[in-house]
């Protein structure tokens, strides 16, 4: 629902503002040595912030446009790749070789590819996996959502679960999230950079 001239929304968006303007303060305020590359033997970099140190830690390189990650229970870590690869990093080791691959994935310079990916809660009884990508088709492209079965060595019988009837889009300029609600329920953002002003129609995808 459209509300132009809400009082809440005038207030979100002065908040918003607020907190963008006090974000960009406490950044020029910032002291710390500048981010540079990681070291070449893979060891820690700490940088100082305002309010925290970070640690960071090169976990994997070669990695090729990845776009999420999600932890499986062991530790390991499927990351997504916008090329439509899953790759796994078991013990701090990239392994060679993709796990599996989301077939018909369109990606181009603009964006688009595969994108977010989600263990379903019950990934340790059913090994279930979620993903969003850019599927094409004759209309364009469009947001899809897919789900696999990852048995620890390779993902198999990816199938689509929920394509938008939202087709047009040649540019590949798409982005998606999941997350599992508490009862199980998947939510999946979706967005369509160009076509803002369908963003709250409710029969539109």
């Amino acid at each position: 629902m459209k509300c132009p001239g809400s009082p809440m929304r005038f207030s979100v968006a002065v908040l918003l503002v607020a907190m963008i303007v006090s974000l960009a303060a406490a950044c020029s305020e910032a002291e710390g040595p500048a981010l540079e590359s990681p070291p070449a033997d893979g060891g820690a970099q700490v940088f100082d912030t305002t309010h925290y140190p970070i640690r960071l830690v090169t976990v994997a390189e070669g990695l090729s446009y990845p776009y999420t990650l999600a932890f499986l229970p062991d530790g390991d870590i499927l990351v997504a790749l916008m090329n439509g690869q899953v790759r796994i990093i078991r013990d701090d080791v990239l392994a060679p070789d993709p796990v599996g691959v989301v077939p018909d994935v369109h990606l181009v310079a603009g964006g688009g590819g595969l994108m977010d990916i989600a263990l379903h809660p019950d990934f340790a009884e059913n090994s279930l996996v979620y993903f969003t990508y850019n599927k094409p088709g004759e209309g364009g492209s469009t947001n899809a959502l897919a789900r696999g079965t990852f048995d620890g060595t390779a993902l198999t019988n990816v199938t689509d679960v929920f394509v938008a009837d939202a087709w047009g889009m040649r540019d590949g300029n798409l982005s998606s999230r999941m997350a599992f609600a508490p009862d199980s329920t998947l939510y999946m953002a979706v967005s369509h950079h160009g076509l803002e002003d369908r963003a709250q129609e409710p029969g539109d995808h």
